[in-house]
């Protein structure tokens, strides 16, 4: 079955002929992007170009966590859209988030959504408006290797005593997994700290600091990778999945912005927008070895080709079916499930679809086909 957007692959090599220059039919419509430099080299369009300051939350990069802002920044899309983009890593912790998008530290910012109902619930007014995954590839497990012989299910951790765990903080998608497994599993944290990162988790595991880690998927492969760690549960596993999760294919993580600066940058947002789609796109229409080889030309990545390409992996087992977009429809179905899942009333005008996510810059992108 063809999904509609393959078909827009058709409106984006028309759009990109055009603007691009290609002159043969059959060309790659992103030849010309791809073999372009990360940075603009010529003084005078880098002064034209609009300023845009990007967070990638999670302590995530465009080479393990969004690949597709990592692929518009190697094709050279948002030079193309008339953009200046760069980014920085950003722990994940709720506080910090939102306080990195109020001062204008930060112009977007890509995260999980449960951040920022504590945001909505606080008055603070922020519309998502690109999609990226659906739940759950923030709700693994990993477990330090000195457990392996005694902890060989989730099951198993309800016999072990003192256990010291790591999360995200309150309000974050991780921090709710943590509770849902401790519910469901039986097993209590006698504490429960901050991680930071993917190096705090795995330093903290090595030096037996901490016992368990519930957070995003690639952590616990980069600690079974550095063996200090092994995966207890694999979310991007489907029947592991479906055995926690059930069916439920909600939308989870997007960029998002104040509700402010969508209002007041409509141009600059959909440029953006335009960027990402076009990233997308190529993500899904080339291999992993040419998508990783694109990623590398970014600016600040540090994971190797092989390592990008594993989280590709990963990432493809939580990727919405529509590049960026989610529906009326999809949202209606996400509300339901975040109110019990992170225990917290939704019901209010501010998480409502069009205010909490806003799907008008998807659908106004020339690249969209609905």
């Amino acid at each position: 079955m063809v999904r509609r957007w393959q078909i827009a692959t058709g409106i984006v090599t028309v759009l990109l002929i055009a603007s691009l220059g290609l002159q043969a039919a059959g060309f790659n419509p992103f030849s010309k992007l791809s073999l372009g430099s990360t940075t603009t080299t010529a003084t005078t369009a880098k002064a034209n170009l609009t300023p845009l300051k990007v967070a990638i939350a999670g302590a995530g990069s465009p080479g393990s966590s969004a690949p597709e802002f990592g692929v518009a920044l190697g094709l050279g899309a948002f030079e193309e859209q008339g953009l200046d983009v760069s980014w920085v890593s950003m722990q994940p912790t709720t506080q910090l988030l939102i306080a990195a998008l109020m001062t204008d530290q930060v112009q977007i910012m890509t995260s999980g959504i449960s951040p920022f109902f504590v945001a909505a619930q606080k008055d603070v007014s922020i519309s998502y408006f690109y999609g990226t995954q659906k739940f759950g590839s923030s709700s693994s497990m990993f477990i330090r290797n000195a457990l392996k012989d005694k902890v060989k299910t989730p099951k198993d951790l309800a016999a072990q005593s003192g256990l010291r765990c790591g999360t995200g903080s309150p309000g974050t998608t991780s921090y709710a997994s943590l509770q849902f497994y401790m519910d469901r599993y039986g097993f209590t944290c006698d504490a429960i700290v901050n991680t930071a990162s993917s190096a705090v988790a795995a330093g903290s595991m090595s030096s037996g600091t901490i016992d368990l880690v519930v957070h995003n998927v690639i952590w616990g492969q980069d600690a079974e990778r550095q063996g200090i760690g092994y995966l207890l549960i694999d979310t991007s596993k489907a029947d592991t999945y479906k055995e926690l999760f059930g069916d439920a294919q909600v939308p989870w993580s997007g960029y998002l912005a104040t509700a402010d600066y969508l209002k007041s940058n409509p141009e600059t947002v959909q440029k953006y927008v335009n960027a990402l789609l076009v990233a997308d796109m190529f993500i899904r229409s080339h291999t992993p070895d040419q998508v990783a080889a694109v990623i590398k030309r970014s600016p600040g990545i540090d994971e190797t080709p092989d390592q990008i390409k594993t989280s590709l992996t990963t990432l493809s087992a939580f990727r919405l079916a529509n590049p960026g977009y989610v529906s009326e429809q999809d949202w209606a179905g996400t509300l339901p499930y975040a109110t019990k899942f992170v225990g917290t009333d939704l019901s209010g005008p501010a998480f409502k679809y069009g205010t909490f996510w806003n799907g008008q810059p998807v659908q106004n992108s020339p690249y969209f086909a609905p």
